[in-house]
Parts: C-alpha cells; sequence; structure tokens
C-alpha cells in the first residue's frame, strides 16, 4: 500500500477485505470464548456459518459484529474483552506492507490501526506531495465554486482519493485536498465558518 494512502484506510473494513475467511475468522474468535459462553454456542462452526448469515453493519468492528449477531441470534450477551482480533491466527489476519513512492517496503503490520497510528504524519506529508486536480491556494472569498466531495491523483499506478476542503492555518484560509473525508469535514466546516464571520 502506497505511504499516501494509509490515512484513508479504514480499519474496521480490514476486518472483512477476505469474505472468505470470514466464517473462519468468527470461528476462531468464538474459541476465544470461555467454556461456559462457548458450551451455549456449540458446534462453533454451525454457529459462525449462522453469524455471517447475515452482513456487518456499517463501520462494525468483527467483534462487535459478532457480539451483537450472538445477541440476535440467541439472546446472550458477550462480555466486551473475551474476544480479541489481535489473538487471531496469523493466516486470518490481514498483513499491511505500506511502502514509499520508490515501492521501497517502509513497515509491516497485521495490526492496521497501530500501523495507521505510527504512520499518520508521514503518511499525511506524502500525500501532500502528490500533484492534485485541485491547486492548493489561499483564500478569503468564495470564489471558486462547488467543490466535488472527491478528486482522484495517481501515485505511480496507484490511484489515490483525495478530498477537497476549506482548511484554516492559524489567520489563513487555504483551499486545499486532505486524504480523509472526516479530516475533510472537519476542516471544512471550520473553514467555511471562519469564511462567513470575516
Amino acid at each position: 500500500l502506497p505511504l499516501a494512502m494509509l490515512n484513508q484506510l479504514d480499519a474496521t473494513a480490514c476486518d472483512y477485505l477476505i469474505p472468505g475467511l470470514l466464517p473462519q475468522k468468527v470461528e476462531s474468535l468464538l474459541r476465544q470464548l470461555p467454556k461456559p459462553l462457548r458450551r451455549q454456542l456449540v458446534p462453533l462452526p454451525d454457529r459462525a456459518a449462522e453469524i455471517t448469515g447475515d452482513p456487518p453493519e456499517k463501520d462494525e468492528g468483527v467483534v462487535e459484529y459478532i457480539q451483537r449477531r450472538i445477541r440476535a441470534l440467541t439472546g446472550i450477551e458477550i462480555p466486551n474483552g473475551a474476544m480479541s482480533r489481535q489473538s487471531l491466527p496469523s493466516h486470518l489476519r490481514l498483513h499491511l506492507q505500506i511502502v514509499d513512492e520508490e515501492q521501497q517496503p517502509l513497515a509491516l503490520s497485521d495490526d492496521v490501526s497501530q500501523l495507521k497510528e505510527n504512520w499518520q504524519q508521514q503518511a499525511s506529508t506524502a500525500f501532500s506531495g502528490l500533484e492534485q486536480k485541485i491547486e492548493e491556494r489561499q483564500v478569503t472569498e468564495w470564489d471558486f465554486g462547488d467543490l466535488p466531495d472527491a478528486v482522484d491523483s495517481t501515485a505511480g499506478a496507484t490511484q489515490i482519493r483525495g478530498y477537497p476542503a476549506l482548511q484554516l492555518r492559524g489567520n489563513s484560509l487555504y483551499l486545499t485536498v486532505v486524504d480523509s473525508s472526516e479530516k475533510a469535514t472537519r476542516a471544512h466546516i471550520e473553514g467555511v465558518y471562519w469564511l462567513l464571520a470575516r
């Protein structure tokens, strides 16, 4: 994965990147449950198939998904902390490698959240170095029409999505492109408020 894309990666969505492995992943997580709970859910392969019969909800991590589905299917409450994604066998965890512009490896991890935390600043810097379709400039009035929700640029052979926003930096406002929709929304609200208050 290009470093410039790292901040766009949804750690929760990574739980489901290989749909064919989801039943195995669910079964493996069920095996982590304390024996009294586990006994109520046997046979575990069948229970895993039953759980994965309905898709996860948006922004729902795999542990929360299992908890919700078991509650719906059996009424059993699975306590927080009873299952851990970090305890999954290696073949059921996504191993993510980030690379620089020359495709040289920078880091490899099976913990996407930790990878994002460790490399967030470098990823933002790499993203800001990309050539964007919207040129960054300082603005003092709304003289640029409607902003698109997203614009695409490239890093090598990879298309990377960017999100236009007004971004306040000190006492100056910039029209720019940032690397996540959440960051764009936060910055844009603040930027529009600043522009209207002038």
